[in-house]
């Protein structure tokens, strides 16, 4: 919302996580005619700033919560064919045929506290020399 919609950084402005191969990642899909690549990277290092001020800011009840929900629908049966079809497929190609995957995620979500995921939000995503691939590709239309 606000790299898309307050900040105007473009049309296509989307954020997702994916496992491969038991890797975690994120990334940041930002599409735009107005913004060149360093304009979006800065943004995105704001975004990502205020994103560990919110979190820090949380108060244990609060972080108690959103915990209690990501555990929740880490543990609800998946009722779509389609849903259920893409954990299968994931357990067995990504994941190496660990199709417990969610549980054990949800077993280790329930052991963090909001210190340890603002120290992860910390080492991950905002660390001086962070895991990070940055793509842009410019292009003018015809």
């Amino acid at each position: 919302n606000s790299l898309r919609t307050v900040q105007k950084m473009g049309y296509v402005v989307s954020t997702s996580k994916y496992n491969t191969r038991n890797r975690l990642g994120l990334y940041f899909l930002i599409q735009s005619s107005t913004h060149n690549p360093v304009e979006i990277e800065q943004a995105v290092l704001a975004w990502k700033k205020s994103g560990l001020e919110a979190l820090s800011k949380l108060k244990k009840e609060e972080f108690e919560e959103y915990k209690a929900a990501v555990i929740a629908d880490l543990l609800q049966e998946k009722k779509e064919i389609a849903s259920l079809f893409h954990e299968l497929d994931s357990g067995a190609y990504d994941l190496d045929g660990n199709f417990r995957y969610r549980q054990q995620v949800a077993e280790e979500a329930q052991k963090l506290s909001l210190e340890d995921i603002c120290k992860l939000y910390q080492a991950n995503l905002l660390s001086e020399k962070p895991s990070a691939l940055d793509v842009s590709v410019l292009s003018k239309p015809n």
